[in-house]
């Protein structure tokens, strides 16, 4: 595959920005195109039949739509197309703990399976990770590898729903993951949770109660 980004068309009959075909058969799978600009980023005449299957456009929901190159094609077709998705290894993960978090364009709109050697015009292409939670935890930006990108998240000190969003063009996915804070061992005794002493504490009290209503009916 290519990449096609940023190219520009422009005048009164200006083609398409990236590739402009005239005639004959026009074939371009696996490709990126991003921030293509003219009469659509691909541009076809009405005797050119296209295959522009399993290719990026710059944004989740295909060519043509908000955020996404689009195309101008008499005959043929771009779907299905690449979609950014994101996974993480863990769903819940303890304070001072670990999850890998994995981006890819490896499944197409069609939920399709792609594989990662058809996807070398994204070898390197950095994916972002925004809205780190919760507070304290960390992430890096990652770069694609036969069409993934992993980062390794790391919680703080602080408990919570949390997560990262992974952005790439103007796509972006939300991975959610959740803190438990770590029971606490002082002396070689657990000390539980904030939660479950106040419970611990509560119950305590009314066995206390108890006892000393027993103590006086006798």
């Amino acid at each position: 595959g290519n990449v096609f980004t940023a190219n520009v068309a422009s005048g009164a009959s200006a083609g398409g920005g990236a590739l402009d075909a005239a005639d004959g058969a026009l074939s371009a799978q696996y490709n990126s195109f991003s921030g293509d600009t003219g009469a659509a980023a691909v541009r076809t005449s009405a005797t050119t039949v296209a295959t522009l299957t399993n290719s990026w456009w710059g944004c989740n929901g295909g060519p043509g739509a908000a955020g996404c190159d689009a195309t101008s094609i008499a005959s043929g077709s771009a779907n299905a197309y690449l979609v950014l998705s994101a996974t993480t290894s863990a769903s819940l993960i303890d304070t001072a703990s670990t999850a890998t978090f994995t981006a890819s364009l490896r499944t197409n709109s069609a939920g399709s399976t792609i594989g990662g050697a058809n996807l070398s015009a994204f070898e390197g292409a950095t994916v972002g990770w925004t809205g780190v939670a919760p507070s304290g935890s960390s992430v890096s930006s990652s770069a694609f590898h036969l069409g993934e990108a992993t980062t390794t998240f790391t919680s703080g000190s602080t408990g919570g729903p949390g997560g990262a969003t992974a952005t790439f063009g103007t796509a972006s996915v939300p991975v959610s993951v959740a803190v438990s804070r770590k029971a606490v061992s002082v002396v070689g005794k657990v000390v539980a949770r904030e939660p479950d002493r106040r419970r611990h504490v509560a119950a305590e009290h009314r066995r206390a109660v108890g006892r000393t209503a027993a103590q006086r009916g006798r």
